[in-house]
């Protein structure tokens, strides 16, 4: 049998560690490696470079994978805390549209009465916006109401409808009290009338766009004849609810 030097193992020797050299090859390799000692030291250093090898490539594959896992659980993180932020939006977003998002209710003759010598807001759960005219004696209201307070009025109806069904009863005698949402319009005399305002002019009032700015140093009296040709157009346009004078016997006069 041919002698194998050791420049050609040393050659062949990483395909002997790695296992991949074929049967005959591999029988040579051994029987040159059981006799030639300096050659069993290349191997056993081969070996070790490759477990050193392995063992980094584990190290920087185990990093990677670290890695991966902390920019998993980041972007995991990043969905529940938005998705938390647009259900904290949407839920604001319903709460407003069911709770404050003020609806203009058109002016309804039944939502006001006259209570003790005052005009009073008969109708429950709704909200009242009041405006003083300039002339400091015109009182400018409208109605508002949400999907909330339809609700709350919606329970009252039907409170007062179970009340009318047992009118036969003792207790149906006593007149049902009076809603809690009432408002106080006016007390006479302080205010010499109340209109009702469409919703045209209910949106500039509530923005303050509709009377005139009053100036440095300008009188009331002043100011009020300055807006004196807005309040006629408002007079209007509005609906009178109440106009309070004094009567001969000292009274308000309501009409």
């Amino acid at each position: 049998m041919a002698t194998i030097s050791c420049d050609v193992i040393k050659d062949l020797l990483p395909l002997y560690v790695d296992g991949v050299l074929s049967a005959d090859s591999r029988k040579l390799m051994e029987e040159h490696l059981a006799a030639c000692p300096q050659c069993r030291a290349c191997r056993e250093e081969l070996r070790q470079k490759n477990v050193r090898r392995l063992g980094v490539a584990a190290e920087r594959e185990g990093e990677v994978i670290k890695k991966l896992r902390r920019r998993i659980k980041a972007r995991r993180l990043r969905a529940v805390c938005l998705t938390a932020v647009l259900a904290a939006v949407l839920a604001g977003m319903l709460w407003y549209a069911i709770a404050w998002e003020e609806r203009y209710l058109p002016y309804d003759s039944s939502a006001f009465g006259v209570r003790e010598g005052d005009l009073c807001l008969t109708r429950p759960y709704c909200r009242g916006t009041f405006c003083l005219a300039p002339d400091g004696e015109t009182e400018f209201l409208y109605l508002t109401s949400t999907l909330y307070n339809d609700w709350q009025r919606q329970r009252y109806d039907d409170g007062q409808q179970r009340q009318d069904a047992g009118a036969e009863q003792a207790q149906a005698d006593a007149a049902p009290p009076a809603a809690e949402s009432q408002v106080l319009v006016i007390r006479h005399p302080v205010h010499k009338s109340v209109y009702y305002v469409p919703e045209a002019y209910a949106k500039r009032l509530r923005q303050g766009s509709y009377w005139l700015e009053p100036e440095a140093g300008e009188t009331a009296a002043d100011y009020a004849a300055k807006n004196q040709e807005l309040l006629d157009e408002l007079k209007a346009a509005s609906v009178l609810i109440a106009a309070a004078g004094e009567a001969e016997d000292g009274g308000p006069d309501e009409r």
